[in-house]
C-alpha cells in the first residue's frame, strides 16, 4: 500500500471487506484520487519500470554464469561456496558491506563460508556472530592471518604458519572463490599458488604510500575493488591487479524509508523547516572521523542562535582520550543538551527515520555507508571533500560539499545545510535518492558483485572453465604429461629470427608454479637432427632449471614443449630464456618467431658483439605459450 492510498485494500479478504474496499475508492474525493494515482505512479517509475530494473536483470545473468563456471565445485546441496574473509567481528565500514554482499548472495544460489581470525575466536564479539551464523546455517570458520593497511609484499610479509593454516582451511572447504577485505597477503599469497579466484575490497590508503625499493612485483588478488574511483585506481595500480568500482550495497529497507518520505511528501505545500534541526553522525570515535571538529562547528552555530542538535553514534571504548576530549569541548560550549552520545547501533532505519541532516566529515574516508544510507533514505548529507566522496556528492546538487575538512569549511557547510529553504532541501534530496538508486541498490551490488567474481574466475580459471576458448581447448586436449593451465600469446607472430649461436629471451610468468613453455619454431627446409637445451635463469642470474627437446620429428611452423619441474613462486617474476642448440646443423637450419617488429640496426649490432664476448643480450619478443601447474 502506498502512503495515502487504499491500505484496506491490502487485507480485503472477505466480499464484504472488498465491497467496502471499492466503495472507498469509487466515492473518495477527486483530490485525494489524484494524489494517490500521483503517488502510484512515482512508486512504479521507482520500482518497475527497465531502467530501475536493469540490475535484478543482469544479476540473474551473471549468476547463471557464475554457476556454470564453478559447477565442478558444487557442494553436494548443489550450490557452490564462497569463502569471506573478515578483518574483524566488529561492524564497521568494509565488514557491513561484506555481510550485506554474503547474505546477498544466498538469494543467488551461492553458500557463504565466513572466515574470521583465530586471534578473536574467544572474544564475546566472536562469540554474538557464532550464534547468529548458527541461526541463519552459515558455516563459520577460523584461521591465522595478519591483517594490514597498506600492502605488503611476500619479501616484507611471509608467514608460514598463516600460509599452511589457510592452505588447510581451503583444501577441506573447497571454496569456488575467496572473498577478503582489507589486505591479508597471506591470504592472497596462498590463493595465487592454489589458483583459487580471489577478490579483494580494499578501501582508503595512504596518498603518500611508495614502495620501498620498487614495484615488488607479485599478485595478491585477480580482482580489486573499492567503493570509490580514486582508491580502486590506486589499489588496481599498488597491485598490479585488475581494479573495479562498485559503490556497494544499501539495504532495501532504507530505500523503502527514502521513497515513503518522497511519496507523502507530494501534494504537500512546501515549508521551510522550523524549530531545532536534528543532525547525526554515524562511525567510531576517533581523531580521523573528526567528532571533535563536528562539536567545535555546533558550538560556534550555537553561539550564532542557530537551533540544532546533534547525536553521535559509534564506539567509544577504541580511543577514550579522544571520547574525554569530545566531552571537554561540550561541556565549553554548554551543549550537554544539544549533543548525545548514543553508541553503536546497527538499526539504520531507526537513526535515519528522525534525522534531518546526516553528517560525514572525516579527514580520511573511502565512501562511507553512511552517506549511502543518508541518500537511499531521503536524508540531506553535509561531507567533507575525503577520498572518494566528491566523486558523488556535489555541492547544492547532490548534498552540502564542504570546501576542506577544516573546522571553518565544517561550520560553513552545516550553516549552508540550515539555512536551505525547503524547496531547495527538497531538490537536493531527490538527486541524491536517484543517484543512490542507480549506485546503492542491492540489485545493483549484486550484479556488480557478480561481475567481479566472474572476472576473478575468467582470469584465475579461464584455460579450465571455459571451453569456448582456444586456450582451453588446447589444455583439455593436450597430453596428460602436458595438462595443466596455459597462458597463451594475444598477438600473431611478425618476424623470425635464425638461432645461430643461440638466444635469448625475457619473460615474465603471471602465475606461480611456472612449468614451461611451448615456443613456436620454423624448419624451412625440413626435418633435422639433434636437441635444443634451454637453461632458466632467476632474475638474480642462478640456473634454476635446465631441460632439452629432441628435435627429429619437429616439423615447421611446430610447438617445440619445454617442461621442467613447478617453480613455485614465479608469478610476475622476471626470468631469462637461453636457448642453446646441440651442433651447428641445428643452429644453421631453426628459427625463432618473435611477435614484435625487427629492432633497429643498433640494437643488432649490440646483440652481435654481446655473442661475440659470450654474453647474451636478452629479447622481450618470444612468441611462445607458458605452461602452469594447475594441480600445484
Amino acid at each position: 500500500s502506498l502512503p495515502g492510498g487504499l491500505t484496506c485494500l491490502k487485507t480485503a479478504n472477505t466480499a464484504e471487506d472488498w465491497y467496502r474496499a471499492l466503495t472507498e475508492a469509487l466515492t473518495m474525493p477527486a483530490e485525494r484520487f489524484d494524489l494517490m494515482r500521483r503517488r502510484a505512479l512515482e512508486h512504479v517509475r521507482d520500482e518497475f519500470t527497465e531502467t530501475v530494473q536493469i540490475h535484478l536483470h543482469e544479476a540473474a545473468w551473471r549468476a547463471t554464469e557464475f554457476h556454470a563456471r564453478t559447477r565442478n565445485y558444487r557442494y553436494p546441496d548443489g550450490r557452490p561456496r564462497v569463502m569471506y574473509v573478515l578483518h574483524s567481528a566488529i561492524f564497521g565500514g568494509g565488514e557491513i558491506q561484506l555481510w550485506r554482499r554474503l547474505r546477498l548472495a544466498r538469494k543467488y544460489g551461492i553458500e557463504p563460508i565466513v572466515v574470521l581470525m583465530k586471534l578473536i575466536r574467544e572474544t564475546p564479539e566472536a562469540q554474538s556472530v557464532r550464534e547468529s551464523l548458527e541461526q541463519e546455517n552459515i558455516q563459520l570458520e577460523f584461521a591465522e592471518y595478519t591483517i594490514f593497511t597498506e600492502p605488503r609484499s611476500p619479501a616484507e610479509y611471509w608467514n608460514e604458519a598463516e600460509r599452511q593454516d589457510i592452505r588447510e582451511l581451503i583444501e577441506r572447504c573447497r571454496p569456488a572463490l575467496v572473498h577478503t577485505v582489507t589486505f591479508i597477503p597471506s591470504f592472497g599469497q596462498i590463493c595465487t599458488e592454489m589458483h583459487i579466484p580471489h577478490t579483494a575490497s580494499l578501501y582508503a590508503v595512504e596518498d603518500g604510500f611508495a614502495w620501498a625499493e620498487g614495484k615488488p612485483g607479485f599478485r595478491h588478488a585477480a580482482v580489486v575493488q573499492s567503493d570509490s574511483l580514486r582508491y580502486a585506481i590506486r589499489w588496481g595500480q599498488l597491485l598490479e591487479a585488475e581494479k573495479f568500482c562498485s559503490r556497494e550495497v544499501v539495504p532495501e529497507e532504507v530505500f523503502a524509508l527514502g521513497q515513503t518520505r518522497y511519496l507523502e511528501s507530494l501534494g504537500q505545500p512546501p515549508e521551510d523547516k522550523t524549530g531545532c534541526l536534528r543532525m547525526v553522525v554515524a562511525g567510531t570515535l576517533q581523531e580521523r572521523k573528526q567528532q571533535l571538529e563536528t562539536i567545535e562547528a555546533i558550538g560556534r552555530l550555537y553561539r550564532e542562535r542557530l537551533d540544532c542538535q546533534l547525536d553521535i553514534y559509534g564506539y567509544t571504548h577504541f580511543f577514550p582520550q579522544y571520547v574525554e576530549k569530545c566531552q571537554q569541548r561540550i561541556k565549553a560550549y554548554g551543549l550537554e543538551d544539544r549533543v548525545r552520545f548514543c553508541g553503536f547501533s546497527n538499526d539504520v532505519i531507526k537513526i535515519l527515520n528522525s534525522a534531518d541532516i546526516v553528517l560525514s566529515l572525516s579527514t580520511i574516508e573511502s565512501f562511507p555507508s553512511a552517506i549511502k544510507e543518508a541518500m537511499a533514505g531521503g536524508v540531506l548529507v553535509v561531507a567533507t571533500p575525503a577520498g572518494g566522496i566528491a566523486e558523488l556528492i556535489i555541492d547544492r546538487v547532490s548534498g552540502i560539499l564542504c570546501t576542506d575538512t577544516s573546522v571553518d569549511a565544517i561550520t560553513d557547510g552545516i550553516r549552508r545545510a540550515l539555512q536551505l529553504t525547503s524547496v531547495e532541501r527538497k531538490r537536493i534530496i531527490q538527486q541524491a535518492r536517484r543517484v543512490a538508486r542507480s549506485e546503492f541498490h542491492p540489485q545493483r551490488a549484486m550484479s556488480d558483485l557478480l561481475m567481479v567474481y566472474n572476472r576473478a574466475l575468467h582470469l584465475t580459471r579461464a584455460p579450465a572453465l571455459d571451453a569456448d576458448q582456444p586456450a582451453a581447448r588446447s589444455a583439455v586436449d593436450a597430453t596428460p604429461a602436458q595438462r595443466g593451465l596455459v597462458e597463451s600469446p594475444s598477438r600473431t607472430p611478425v618476424i623470425w629470427l635464425s638461432l645461430k649461436d643461440g638466444l635469448t629471451y625475457r619473460i615474465v610468468p603471471q602465475r606461480s608454479n611456472w612449468i614451461g613453455v611451448d615456443v613456436l619454431v620454423g624448419i624451412p627446409e625440413g626435418p633435422i637432427s639433434g636437441a635444443l637445451a634451454l637453461r632458466v635463469f632467476s632474475p638474480n642470474g642462478c640456473l634454476v632449471r635446465e631441460t632439452s627437446v629432441d628435435l627429429t620429428h619437429v616439423r615447421d611452423n611446430d610447438w617445440l614443449a619445454f617442461r621442467f619441474a613447478p617453480i613455485a613462486n614465479s608469478c610476475r617474476q622476471s626470468y631469462i630464456l637461453d636457448f642453446v642448440p646441440g651442433d651447428r646443423n641445428t643452429q644453421r637450419l631453426i628459427r625463432f618467431h618473435e611477435d614484435a617488429p625487427s629492432e633497429a640496426k643498433y640494437l643488432r649490432a649490440l646483440r652481435r658483439i654481446g655473442y661475440r664476448l659470450g654474453a647474451h643480450l636478452p629479447r622481450n619478443s618470444l612468441y611462445c605459450r607458458i605452461w602452469y601447474d594447475n594441480q600445484g
